[in-house]
């Protein structure tokens, strides 16, 4: 027990000065670890999005499945934008599917036009940003300010794709 306290202590490194807590996990496991955290919080509002279609491949189906139950759970609306090729990904079209029931509204863009290989969501406090490819590993950022901006680039891209949504 007290080997995995210390491994999870080792996975993560907190700064705290005034307003910015900075969080580092390690692994799938770190980044799993991560988006639980990160779909737990108490924040207003929904979740905005920057997903690549082969994130799942890496962190799990079962994974994906289990935060869109928590998410739905703190009835938290997610924007995502999906960069890829859906034609690859059942799993995904199946996802996209349920979009409503799942509270959820999802752009596809092109992979080819905007290579997207990481991962990045905002809630009104927090950014998640991770990496599962090369060496994966999540951050999180508890900070209204850079919540804020990440949310506003996703604006701006969801408006490109659809100008007269106002979900």
């Amino acid at each position: 027990e007290l080997t995995e306290i210390l491994g999870i202590l080792h996975q993560q490194i907190s700064i705290r000065e005034r307003d910015l807590q900075v969080r580092w996990f390690s692994g799938i496991s770190g980044i799993q670890n991560a988006f639980r955290d990160f779909y737990s919080q108490k924040n207003e509002g929904d979740f905005r999005h920057f997903e690549n279609t082969e994130t799942y491949n890496y962190i799990g189906e079962e994974f994906a499945e289990e935060m869109i139950k928590l998410r739905i759970k703190n009835n938290k609306f997610n924007k995502c934008i999906v960069i890829g090729n859906l034609n690859r990904q059942i799993w995904y079209q199946n996802q996209i599917k349920q979009d409503k029931k799942q509270l959820r509204k999802t752009i596809i863009i092109s992979e080819k036009i905007y290579p997207f290989r990481a991962n990045i969501a905002a809630s009104e406090n927090t950014v998640l940003i991770f990496e599962y490819e090369f060496k994966p590993f999540a951050l999180l950022i508890e900070n209204p300010h850079i919540a804020s901006s990440i949310r506003s680039i996703h604006q701006m891209i969801w408006d490109r794709y659809l100008p007269n949504d106002d979900e």
